[in-house]
């Protein structure tokens, strides 16, 4: 029993793979931190993983520039998507379940940003309400640590 242990203990550690300080929890974060293109900025949207976000499959419109209301992808609980932006105001949207988000900035090139994307509910409700918020990068990290993969592009 000991040794079975043992041997499942060393499986996976053995199979955790850190990446520039990111634990992978899959191969499909492992590419993480992307490099930001030169005159770009880069967004993540980060979903991190709970009952609610885990729930339903939202998708990821973007708004800068000449690309605007850009599909990008759809995901759930716990992706994340990534989008190198023009610098200057930026949209992001996202659709799905009972409610629109979206969050406006401003960007600027060779920069990173990070916006939770959180999906809730209340008690009283059956509806799930989603919200856009703006994070530090000590918190869009470690929410991209804990992401099993990167958003993919289903037909709308």
């Amino acid at each position: 029993m000991k040794r079975a242990f043992l041997l499942s203990l060393v499986g996976i550690v053995g199979c955790a793979n850190t990446h520039s300080g990111y634990f992978c929890v899959s191969a499909k974060t492992c590419d993480l931190p992307e490099k930001v293109s030169e005159g770009k900025a880069l967004i993540y949207i980060i979903r991190p993983t709970s009952i609610f976000n885990n729930a339903e499959v939202h998708g990821l419109y973007i708004s800068n520039g000449k690309d605007q209301d850009k599909y990008i992808g759809s995901y759930s609980g716990p992706e994340y998507c990534s989008y190198q932006a023009n610098p200057g105001l930026i949209e992001v949207r996202t659709t799905g379940g009972n409610k629109e988000s979206s969050i406006r900035f401003t960007v600027e090139s060779g920069r990173t940003y990070y916006i939770e994307h959180s999906v809730t509910s209340t008690i009283f409700s059956n509806k799930l309400n989603s919200r856009l918020v703006m994070v530090d990068a000590t918190r869009g990290n470690y929410l991209l640590s804990y992401s099993s993969g990167k958003c993919v592009q289903r037909s709308k």
